[in-house]
C-alpha cells in the first residue's frame, strides 16, 4: 500500500466523520490529539515502511506515535514489517493491542505519546500476539508497555462481526 499523508485540520476532520460514519472511530482520539497539534501519528502497513527521518525527534518536537496496522485483511506478525526491530528500540513505550479497537484505547495511547514522546501501537490479531510479545521481549524487554487481548472465552479478534444473513453496504 502506498503511504499517504493528511496533514491539514480540514482532511483530519473529514477523515474523522468518515470513521464516525463507518461505525471504526476508534483512530479518532489520534486523529483529534494531532488536529489539536499535540502529537504527529503514522499508520504502517505490513510490506510498507516509515520514512526515517520521521523518527528524528531532534527534527520534530511533536511526539509521535507509530502504528503497526497488522490486523488487516491480511495479517503477518512481525515478518511483515521491515522497521519492526528498529521501531521496538526506538519506543519509549510499546502497545501490543490484540483486541477490536476502542476509542479509549488509542485516547490512552495518544496521552501516552505526549507524556513519552514516542510510543509503538502494534493492532495485531490473537494469532499474530505472540510472535510480537516474543519479539518484544527479545529486542526491547526493558521498554514499558501494554497488551490488550480479548477476554477469556470472547470471539478472538479479528473477527467477523455483522451477524448471519446480515447485508453489508
Amino acid at each position: 500500500m502506498e503511504p499517504f499523508t493528511i496533514k491539514t485540520r480540514a482532511h483530519m476532520a473529514e477523515m474523522v466523520m468518515r470513521l464516525q460514519q463507518a461505525g471504526a472511530a476508534h483512530h479518532v482520539p489520534m486523529i483529534r490529539a494531532a488536529m489539536a497539534g499535540t502529537l504527529r501519528f503514522a499508520v504502517i502497513f505490513p510490506g510498507s515502511a516509515l520514512p526515517l527521518r520521521l523518527l528524528d525527534m531532534a527534527r520534530e518536537r511533536r511526539p509521535l506515535a507509530v502504528i503497526l496496522a497488522d490486523d488487516g485483511d491480511k495479517p503477518t506478525g512481525p515478518d511483515g514489517f521491515p522497521q519492526a526491530r528498529r521501531l521496538l528500540r526506538w519506543a519509549t513505550s510499546i502497545f501490543i493491542h490484540a483486541t477490536g479497537g476502542q476509542p479509549i484505547h488509542y485516547a490512552v495511547a495518544a496521552q501516552a505519546t505526549v507524556l513519552v514522546r514516542r510510543v509503538l501501537l502494534i493492532e495485531t490479531g490473537i494469532a499474530h500476539q505472540d510472535a510480537w510479545c516474543d519479539l518484544r521481549r527479545a529486542v526491547a524487554p526493558r521498554t514499558p508497555g501494554v497488551v490488550l487481548t480479548v477476554p477469556p472465552g470472547a470471539a478472538p479478534h479479528p473477527h467477523l462481526a455483522v451477524p448471519a444473513g446480515e447485508a453489508v453496504q
